[in-house]
């Protein structure tokens, strides 16, 4: 398929992730994705500071997770719902105080398309900045979904894409799925991982099977680049880290 920047259909844009960039927070971090900007700040675990808040948690888990969206989203209601039950899942519980909260304060300074994977990956960042365990990765891969009508065949195909642009994104009749992938170990063999999803939302066109599992090959192949660069970003703060603590201890 032919598309607006050059890309091949399972092609990701270039990826970006600043890390600590907030001191009045407990972790926070950047996360680019070609045009795409998103900001996450990370405070907590706290106690709940409302009645509420402290019952939901007794009951429900042991860790209360809140994500706040600028309400200039389209579907951010739906997004909250979705980021919440995704960050849940891979928080591991028993590393943080029992009955806790932990907030999530999202912003998006720049929209070009597959912002919720964006703010998965902002979110999970801003988690892993503050020494929040996880029990796992979760990757989030946007695929677009446009038909395709071509004469040559009696019936409509239909062209797929990753990662589309805001403009792939507003395309008349387009679809857009978006994936979470989550790897586990294999207990057989350690050396090998599984890949399962562990949540999925929707917009646009109604997919079929087919289409779902189109999308699911394609996003299961992508999401190893991005833990690969996660690695290679949290790999370039911890180095920053130890330089700094060598340059105070050698002015000392």
């Amino acid at each position: 398929m032919n598309r607006t920047d050059g890309r091949s259909a399972s092609s990701l844009r270039p990826l970006s992730c600043e890390l600590s960039t907030l001191h009045d927070a407990s972790g926070s971090a950047v996360w680019k994705s070609g045009g795409t900007t998103v900001m996450a700040s990370c405070h907590g675990p706290t106690a709940p500071r409302q009645a509420q808040m402290l019952a939901d948690a007794t009951s429900s888990s042991s860790v209360l997770v809140q994500v706040l969206l600028p309400g200039s989203l389209q579907h951010g209601s739906e997004w909250e719902v979705f980021l919440v039950n995704v960050l849940s899942s891979c928080i591991r519980e028993e590393s943080c105080p029992p009955h806790s909260m932990i907030q999530i304060v999202i912003q998006v300074p720049s929209n070009d398309g597959s912002v919720l994977a964006a703010c998965v990956h902002a979110s999970v960042s801003a988690l892993m900045d503050a020494s929040i365990e996880l029990n796992h990765l979760p990757v989030a891969i946007t695929c677009f979904m446009s038909p395709n009508a071509n004469p040559e065949q009696e019936r409509e195909t239909t062209q797929y894409g990753l990662d589309p642009t805001l403009l792939e994104e507003e395309e008349e009749d387009a679809g857009l799925l978006t994936m979470v992938v989550v790897s586990s170990s294999s207990q057989s063999d350690t050396t090998k991982s599984i890949a399962r999803m562990g949540a999925m939302h929707s917009s646009g066109l109604k997919a079929s099977i087919e289409n779902i599992m189109k999308c699911w090959n394609m996003a299961q192949q992508a999401s190893t680049a991005v833990i690969a660069f996660w690695r290679l970003a949290l790999t370039h703060k911890h180095e920053r880290h130890a330089q700094t603590l060598f340059a105070g201890a050698g002015g000392s």
